[in-house]
């Protein structure tokens, strides 16, 4: 059992504490991680719709409405927040990036591999050795994501938090660990793709 195991069942045991049914987020969750299981290791490409539909059951119907949850906030509020989860979910994927590929994870969609000329020996490369700067087209491919991340979090900010009625410390965890460290990210990632000559 690694530590992000544990951290599940230990959060599933103080929801159990405090009352709270948080089961179907866990189901959501450990489908999702259950699915990365399988995967690890065959480095396949997969459909855009299979990676966001995994995504999806992570991030925003686990994770946020499990948070949700927590901060006494209604659950079904969720479905508002996916703004936030999906440049959440392009933060780690692009944090993550060259250790995933190296574990045999690829969490870039068959569609943009051919949209952006990413072929397997772009991604072979990175699994070896893990050398930088990556190839022109993954290079495309992470502007394309950062800039991404920073409209849905640009629209996230301006469009729906204003119209939802979220408690302080919902507001403060999606501001200090969901936006914050995504929005930094997604800047230094443009920063440093577009300071790479190809």
């Amino acid at each position: 059992t690694d530590i992000a195991d544990y951290l599940l069942i230990y959060s599933s045991h103080l929801a159990d504490q405090l009352g709270y049914d948080i089961h179907s987020e866990t189901e959501d969750i450990l489908g999702s991680l259950l699915w990365d299981a399988h995967r690890t290791g065959s480095s396949k490409v997969f459909p855009k719709r299979e990676l966001n539909h995994h995504f999806y059951l992570l991030d925003i119907r686990g994770t946020i409405r499990s948070m949700l949850r927590l901060f006494d906030e209604t659950p079904e509020k969720f479905e508002q927040l996916e703004y936030i989860g999906r440049a959440s979910r392009i933060y780690f994927n692009l944090k993550d990036l060259v250790s995933d590929i190296k574990a045999g994870i690829i969490n870039i969609s068959q569609e943009d591999c051919h949209r952006h000329n990413i072929s397997p020996a772009d991604l072979e490369v990175i699994a070896s050795n893990g050398n930088l700067p990556l190839s022109y087209g993954i290079g495309k491919w992470v502007r394309e994501q950062a800039n991404e991340g920073l409209d849905l979090l640009a629209y996230h900010r301006s469009e729906i938090l204003p119209k939802r009625s979220l408690g302080l410390w919902g507001r403060l965890t999606l501001r200090l660990v969901y936006e914050q460290p995504a929005k930094q990210y997604f800047m230094k990632a443009l920063n440093t793709q577009n300071n790479v000559s190809y």
